[in-house]
């Protein structure tokens, strides 16, 4: 998979046999904070069978992704060390769901609930913490994503 990162250059994620992959949160989690200096959330609540399948960091721009699966839902953990940089900040074209209160954190986020190109209900959370940049977004039920969101922690240890 390639993923373009806004500034012409492409970070490509190898995988020649086409097997499914998986791989250890705790290693990515600390690879991304070795490389960008920022703290990496883990998912202190996943449903049974989530897997970690992909992650791109790229140390240029200070930007990372991580991506968990279970059967068709999907996750992904967009994090950037540069909040100052305007481009990172997307507009979410969706509809206010509410918020969800990040225990770990002590912090409210709003959640926004909009329609993918595959049609598929997807929910989008971005907020600030540790002036770091972190949107996640989920392909799944709400009630899960909130569940997820509500137990993820960032922690400044």
């Amino acid at each position: 998979r390639e993923y373009e990162s806004g500034d012409g250059s492409t970070t490509r994620i190898e995988n020649s046999d086409s097997e499914f992959r998986t791989y250890s949160e705790e290693e990515v989690c600390q690879e991304i904070e070795e490389k960008l200096g920022v703290i990496a959330p883990r998912l202190i609540y996943r449903p049974e069978g989530t897997v970690l399948t992909e992650y791109w960091i790229d140390e240029e721009t200070g930007e990372a992704a991580v991506e968990y699966v279970r059967n068709d839902d999907e996750l992904q953990i967009y994090i950037s060390k540069d909040i100052d940089e305007s481009s990172i900040h997307f507009e979410i074209d969706g509809n206010k769901q509410g918020t969800i209160f990040i225990i770990a954190n002590g912090i409210e986020v709003p959640v926004y609930e909009y329609i993918d190109l595959d049609n598929n209900r997807c929910f989008q959370s971005e907020f600030e913490t540790f002036n770091t940049y972190y949107c996640i977004t989920g392909k799944m039920e709400l009630e899960e994503y909130s569940e997820i969101l509500e137990n993820l922690a960032i922690n400044n240890v």
